[in-house]
């Protein structure tokens, strides 16, 4: 479970990226860029989506799984400047599946 301390410092360190979105779920929080997933907070580790561009610009970060049954993600070394994370989500938007459309 992340902690509410965690949540803050980096819902704070992203803050500067228009389009980035937290949605609670279950103790944890998925991470959005202009609504489509591109990571999450995970027992107080902030996880990206492994894409093509991800992986280029993480290429020496460790992976692993948010929770059992997950598929493997990047866990950065250390917390990438708000500006390039922007960069990085620009990439990444146009190498992810569009949101699904919610039943009314």
């Amino acid at each position: 479970m992340t902690s509410r301390t965690y949540f803050e410092f980096i819902s704070d360190a992203l803050s500067p990226i228009d389009g980035v979105t937290f949605y609670p779920m279950m103790g944890e929080y998925v991470l959005k860029y202009r609504e489509k997933t591109v990571g999450g907070l995970y027992d107080d580790r902030l996880l990206i989506k492994i894409t093509d561009e991800s992986e280029k610009f993480f290429r020496f970060s460790p992976r692993a799984i948010p929770y059992q049954g997950a598929k493997e993600m990047i866990f950065p070394d250390g917390l990438p400047s708000p500006s390039d994370l922007k960069d990085l989500f620009e990439k990444m938007y146009a190498e992810l599946p569009e949101p699904k459309k919610r039943k009314k």
